[in-house]
Formats: C-alpha cells, structure tokens, sequence
C-alpha cells in the first residue's frame, strides 16, 4: 500500500468507519452520564483472554477462571499454569502445553483493564477553559462582548508564523514574512528542487546550511516515481492548503508550556493538522536558532529542515524515508477527511517538597502483568501508555533518532505539535497528552523500522471529543557511569518522576487505569532494567495504579520481575522497606568497581536472610561478578567460609534491618572479580587484617574469622607470587616516588624502590580502573609486561565515587545532541568529582587498606 497515492478501498471504509467522531458521539448528558458511571460499557459475558501480542485471544474455560480468581495470591506468577494436572488426560496436557507458550506472566491483562471494553474511565475532566486550561477553540454558543486577542507577540507565546509583526529583513527593509509565505507556496512545485526552493525563499539566511539531500533522496529514491508525480501533483496541494488556513484555525493566542508551571492545551485535531503542515514547510521564526542565548534555546526544535537533510549511512537514508512516510501518510489521511477530535496537552509539575516521603511508605504492591511479547501502544489500551522521553519532548524525531519515542510520534503525529511550545521537563515535571489517534501500523525498531500501511484507530472518546488513550511522557537520566543510577540522589531522582507521570488526583482512585511501559531509561541511556522495573512499580503503587510491563522480547526479564513482585506481594512487603533497602545497596555492595551482589538477590537476602538462591534465576543480570566457570571452583572454598560464619552468627547481625550503612554484606557463594592481583581477598572494615606471606610455605593466622590463606586455591597464590616478582623487576622504581606525596612517614613513597615500583604496577592495573595512567602529567606509564595480555579483567569501566551524584540527561537524541548545540552536550553535574582528580596516593593507600598487603 502506498503512504501517497489514494487508496479508493481506503476511502470507502473511512465513509463507513465504525470509529465514533464527535458528530457521532451521544448528547452531552448522555456521556457525562456515562462518565460518572462506574463501569457503563463493562462486558461481563466473555470467556477469552486477552493476548500479550494483542492479535490473539485464547479461550479457557470458566472454571478455570474462577480458580485462577479464587487463589490466595492474584499476583502468581504461575497463574497461566493452573491446576492443569487436575484436568487429567490429553486435553489437560494439552492445555499446559497451550499456558507455557503463553509469553506473559503475573494477573491477567483483562484484570487491568477497566470498563467501556476495556478503554476504562476517563482520566481527565471534560474541557472547559480557565486559568489553568487554555482552550483553543470554541465552546458553545458565543458570548457576545468576550473577543480575546488574535495575537500575542512575547516570549509567553507562541510566535506564530501568521502574525503582523513577523517580519523578515529584505535588503534595506522588513516585510511581512507570512506574505512572503504565501507569495512562495502560491507558486507551482513540480518537484524536491522546487519543494526546497520554496521553503528557502523566506529562510534565506541559511542558504548553504540547510541540507535537503534526504528529502530529494526519498523522491528519487525511496518511493515510485508513480507516487512522486502523486504527491506532487494531488498531495502537497492539499498541504499547501492546509498551511493557508492557519489564520483561519488559529483565533487565540497559544502560550507555551514553560517550566515549574502545571499548565494545559486543548486543540483540535485540524487544528494540529494546520500547526503540523506549518513545520513541515518551514514557516515558524525564530525556532532555527542553534545558539545558547537564542530564545528557544531550551526548547525543542519543530521545523522540519532537520528531517530532510542527508544522512551519512545508507541505514539513515533510510530511517529518513520510512518516517517521511508515515508523515505524509498523515497528510493524505487528515486532508481526504480531517478529524474532528480533541487533543489536550498537560505540563505536569510537582515539587521535590510535593512528592512522597518515600522510607515512610506503607503501601503494599498491586497487580502486575509481564509480557515478553507485545507494545506499549499495541496491548496497552485504556491505560496510561508510557513515552520513554527526552527531557527535549520528541527526542530525535526530526533527525536520526528512531526507537521507541520516536516510532510513537511518527505512528501518531499529532505528538509532535508538543514540541512547539512544551520547554525541556526539569527533575519532577512530566507531559501529559490525551486523545492522540494512531494512524499507521510499522514494523521494526532502529535501523530496521518500517512504515507497513495504514491503521484505522477504533478507540471510543470521552465526553469532550479526546479519544480514550493517554500518553505520558517521562524522560530519565543518561549516565555515563551506570552504577551511579544506584546512588541515593539518583534513585530519588528517577522514581520522583515516575511518581509525577502516574499521579492523578482528577480521577477516582477506583477509576484510575493501569501504567502500560517497560524499559524505561535503558539501552543507550544505560539503566538497569530491574531495577527501571522495580522504580516503577513502587511509583504505581504509591499512585493507587497497577502495571502491565513489557520487556520487548526478554523473557528472563519478565521471570526476574515476576518473581521478585511475587516475593514482595507474598512477604507483605511496603515500599518504603524496598527504598531503605535500596538506598544501602550501593554502599554495601559496590566495591572494586563491580557490585559484589546483585540487586534483585540483594533485596531477597535483606527482606528474608532464608531465602535461598536456587529459588531465584540467575540469569539476564546487569554485572556478573564471577564468571560459571570460576563460580563453580570456587564453591567448595565458598561453602567452607560458609559454616564459619554460620558459626560465628555473622550472617544474622549482617543481614537485619537495622544493620549499620558501613557493614557490607558478602553473599557466601560469591566472591570479588579476579583482577591483576589474581582475585587478592577483600575483607570488610570490620575484620582484622591478615598477613599474606607469598611464600607458599609461609602463612599465617591472626583470626579465626577472617579468611585464611588455605580459602585460596594454589592456583591464585602461584599468580600473586607471579605478579609480585614480575613487579619489583620493573625499571621504573622510582617514577612514582617522585610523583606522590606521603600522608605519613610510613606511606608508599618511603618505602624501598622495589616497593614503589610494584605499587605503580599494581595501581595502574585494569582492575583499578582511573588509576591507569593517572600519574602526574611528568610521569610515563610502565611498560607492558606480554603476559599482561592474557589476564582478564572484569570490567573497563572506570570507578566512580561513592558520593557521586551523576546527573546526564541527552537533550535531543538518545546518547548525543542533534542540535548542534554545543551548549547542550552532556556533562557533569556540579557536584560530581571526576575519578581523575583523586590523587594516585590516595587510591593506593585505599587500595592497600583493602587487599591488607603488608607493609
């Protein structure tokens, strides 16, 4: 099917589309009515089940159903599977066969979704201006004597292109720049060269900037020349059409969504429509500006010059060609029979001091429904659908960027008319939109995304015209160092948004529909996704809202996540329990730079120290602290040092909830990363150290409870002794000496000369991360030995402090900038320290306090 030529199939059934528009819709009174109700379209008579995917139904049997309902714990992850064996015989085989294919796990999808077949209540109050509201058009008879202003020239508002006072230097003098608009789309267009000589005709200041060879591509290139004459000669018409009535559509003055300030818009479908043909041709000023100080320096751009310039790689061509389909699909679809539905955009703002007193939470968890299989958008109906965002509503939408924001705002268009006036969210704010209408169906994601035709939304509308689908967009951190999302800081940071995307207080808490999302923040922006999930969940419960999660194939995820909600529902656990225990989670476990435990197993230990490991997969996580292979050689060492502290009673004073933060518990069965020191032992502060004679025939014990040096394998001794020889030989014993100062009279650089030598090797091991090749500027890196090849190391990532509170956010496009902003780069908050400026002397000396080599 093509995204340009008329479809006259296409045309006859949106002639008889069952979609309801708003001259369809009851009268007034019937819908509020119906809004009021608790469940006025609740369908209680089918026996099937919504599919994850959302293309199947599978049917099972009432009393099935009243089993699964009737079960202590609604939240099983085991609920596709049960009681199958009471069914004996073959079809009871069949129908386990028929659950484990079932690609989602935890309550039913049907338990989420909440009357009117599933679309739920109306989450928002019907339109009525105030304020607060802006409303963009009329709404009931006139009131005579009540004209508001046609324009409004400040930075409180958008500069619309239609405006008197938009004027354009020409020569010595100013013209009118909306005549000049006119005057070049009035003029005929036979082809892209044409198409861009228009558009530059009132933007000639950046000749030779702007690039338009992605546009010409995809005429030449990207479509049939049949469907390029198409467009040329049907579509842009109509578009140019479109672009004209802007006076006419646009009678107020639209403000902008400014920060800190929790405000609202409702426009018309053909109203949008309008704004949308104005950015595709370029017309709005002062939006083009790269610069700092420009006026809309921190505001997303809408013109769409960047979407129609040239791509280095073929890939990007082509991600330029597929989303200048399914925008010009729009057209064809709005111009052949314009809509005639509502849409409101909300800035949502809460401040830091609003937002829940999150270690005091006494609420217990709700239902949560996991799927492997499925979208946001596509299984997500009724609820309120998660836009994984950029602080920069839209991301890269008009450039490269193609994943999940930005298939949302090409499939559905209308949302990139909330980058017109919506400024970059700050920590706690969100963006809110209802009654969007998808209008194209795709397949792919990344480079592989494709338009695959048109989509004809069924979703019912509420009482003011807005179809029964909410979008919020919430934009999480980008870090460079992953592990700082783990600091305290950032945790409150990311689960502080949350909160103010799934807070309502317009609706019935009974009412409230459920949180469609998933991997929030992760991928390029480097979240962990368990705990993304588990943020997210605390959010939604904290809001009254239960959660469908979709982990876009990962169906280890999808265990790990079931698994975990069922220990917590099962324990009775609160969310402020969870938050105390994660809060002490990167103290007592970061170390190295690596976490010694992971985060799921960590809360498993901490909430029940019983709980054992083998009940929890140990699949899919985000650091593996050992390798298999090397976990299973060291598990008879690690059950010995077991029933020594089995013993001792370490593990019970380790593991309850008041421990203190400075005591960090080390699961037995895992062990610290090998590193160039050949997997040396760390001990906690609390223990003595111990003496490491690298004499095989020489040791020594000055504890019971410390580990000894018979807990390490010959193998590991043989590589310390190995590496320490290898160290003293260097020829750079002195370099170091000279670089670092002492503390003390007995730190490294009073030491003999074959001592600092093998403290620098140590110190710029990989295991140590910044301290390779952080000497002073003066200082030169020891030579590699050609063994040093063979060593493994378990991570390259540098180490961070612990006091470290990394703030990255990308401002355009997931992990880069596609303003050409310089100012806009991500870079460190204020009060974050580069691992660079910790001196040598002091990562050695915590290095040794670590290790305990003698001295």
């Amino acid at each position: 099917m093509s995204c340009i030529e008329p479809d006259l199939k296409r045309k006859k059934m949106n002639k008889s589309d069952d979609s309801p528009g708003i001259t369809d819709l009851p009268s007034a009174q019937e819908l509020e009515e119906m809004c009021m109700s608790p469940d006025p379209f609740e369908d209680s008579s089918p026996e099937r089940i919504s599919s994850p995917e959302g293309e199947g139904r599978m049917k099972i049997s009432e009393e099935m159903q009243k089993e699964s309902e009737n079960l202590p714990n609604a939240h099983s992850s085991d609920k596709s599977s049960l009681k199958f064996e009471e069914h004996g015989g073959e079809s009871a085989s069949a129908n386990k066969e028929i659950a484990e294919s079932i690609p989602w796990k935890g309550c039913f999808l049907t338990e989420l979704q909440k009357g009117r077949n599933g679309y739920g209540m109306p989450q928002l109050h019907p339109i009525k201006p105030n304020s607060n509201h802006t409303v963009m058009f009329q709404i009931g008879p006139k009131k005579d004597g009540s004209h508001p202003p046609s324009d409004a020239w400040d930075s409180n508002h958008v500069r619309l292109p239609c405006s008197p006072q938009n004027k354009y230097p020409v020569g010595d003098s100013l013209k009118s720049r909306w005549e000049m608009v006119k005057a070049a789309l009035q003029k005929p267009v036979q082809n892209s060269k044409d198409l861009e000589d228009a558009i530059m005709s009132y933007n000639d200041k950046y000749l030779g900037r702007w690039d338009f060879s992605g546009l010409h591509y995809f005429f030449s290139e990207g479509i049939e020349e049949e469907e390029t004459q198409c467009f040329f000669s049907e579509l842009l018409p109509q578009i140019i059409e479109l672009v004209l009535q802007l006076p006419a559509l646009i009678t107020h003055p639209l403000p902008l969504l400014r920060k800190g300030r929790n405000h609202s818009i409702s426009l018309t479908q053909q109203q949008v429509a309008c704004l949308l043909a104005n950015a595709f041709f370029c017309t709005f000023p002062r939006r083009n500006a790269a610069r700092k100080a420009s006026e809309y320096a921190t505001f997303p751009d809408i013109n769409f010059n960047r979407l129609f310039q040239g791509q280095k790689k073929k890939a990007g061509m082509q991600r330029t060609c597929e989303k200048l389909k399914c925008i010009f699909h729009y057209f064809r679809r709005v111009c052949h029979s314009p809509p005639k539905g509502n849409i409101t955009f909300s800035r949502r703002c809460i401040p830091p001091s609003g937002c829940p007193s999150w270690e005091s939470s006494g609420h217990f968890f709700r239902k949560l429904h996991v799927s492997s299989h499925g979208t946001i958008e596509e299984c997500g109906k009724g609820m309120l659908q998660v836009d994984f965002a950029n602080k920069m509503v839209g991301g890269g939408v008009l450039g490269w960027g193609c994943v999940q924001e930005e298939i949302r705002f090409v499939i559905c268009p209308e949302l990139i008319i909330a980058r017109l006036f919506t400024e970059c969210l700050d920590a706690t704010e969100a963006l809110l939109i209802t009654g969007c209408e998808q209008f194209s169906t795709y397949e792919g994601y990344a480079d592989d995304f494709t338009w695959a035709g048109d989509y004809q939304d069924s979703t019912p509308h509420d009482c003011s015209g807005r179809k029964l689908c909410s979008v919020i967009a919430i934009d999480a951190l980008y870090l460079r160092y992953p592990a700082q999302q783990f600091v305290v800081t950032n945790l409150l940071r990311e689960i502080n948004k949350a909160y103010v995307g799934f807070f309502n207080q317009e609706v019935n808490p009974d009412h409230l529909s459920a949180v469609a999302t998933g991997n929030w923040g992760c991928g390029v922006y480097r979240g962990n996704t368990r705990l993304k999930a588990l943020l997210q969940l605390m959010a939604a419960t904290q809001t009254g809202r239960a959660l469908a999660y979709f982990t876009f194939g990962d169906d280890q995820l999808r265990d790990d996540i079931v698994l975990m909600h069922t220990f917590l529902v099962n324990h009775k656990v609160t969310v402020g329990l969870v938050w105390r225990h994660l809060c002490r989670y990167y103290d007592q476990c970061y170390r190295s730079g690596i976490f010694n435990q992971e985060l799921y197993d960590y809360l498993y230990k901490c909430i029940d120290p019983t709980y054992t490991k083998k009940d929890v997969s140990s699949k899919g996580r985000h650091t593996a602290v050992l390798s298999t292979s090397k976990m299973k050689t060291k598990q008879s060492n690690s059950n010995q040092s077991k029933d020594k502290q089995d013993k001792t009673g370490t593990d019970k004073s380790e593991n309850t909830l008041t421990e203190s933060p400075s005591k960090s518990y080390i699961p037995d069965n895992e062990m610290h990363a090998s590193t160039d020191l050949a997997n040396a032992t760390v001990e906690s502060s609390e223990t003595k150290p111990r003496t490491i004679s690298f004499d095989s025939k020489v040791q020594s014990r000055e504890s019971k409870n410390s580990m000894t040096p018979t807990d390490k394998t010959k193998s590991q001794q043989h590589s310390l002794k190995k590496i320490w020889n290898r160290s003293c030989q260097s020829s750079h014993n002195h370099t170091l000496q000279q670089n670092v100062k002492p503390k003390t009279p007995s730190s490294t650089a009073s030491r003999s000369p074959s001592r600092a030598s093998a403290v620098r090797r140590l110190g710029a091991s990989r295991s140590l991360g910044p301290l390779r090749g952080l000497g002073s500027r003066g200082s030169t890196s020891p030579k590699r030995s050609p063994n040093r090849n063979k060593q493994k190391s378990p991570s390259r990532n540098p180490i961070p402090p612990k006091s470290a509170s990394l703030e990255f956010q990308s401002n355009n496009d997931i992990g880069g900038d596609e303003f050409g902003r310089s100012d806009l780069h991500s870079s460190f908050s204020e009060n974050f320290t580069r691992p660079q400026h910790l001196t040598i002397q002091k990562r050695i000396s915590d290095y040794f306090y670590e290790i305990n080599v003698p001295k």
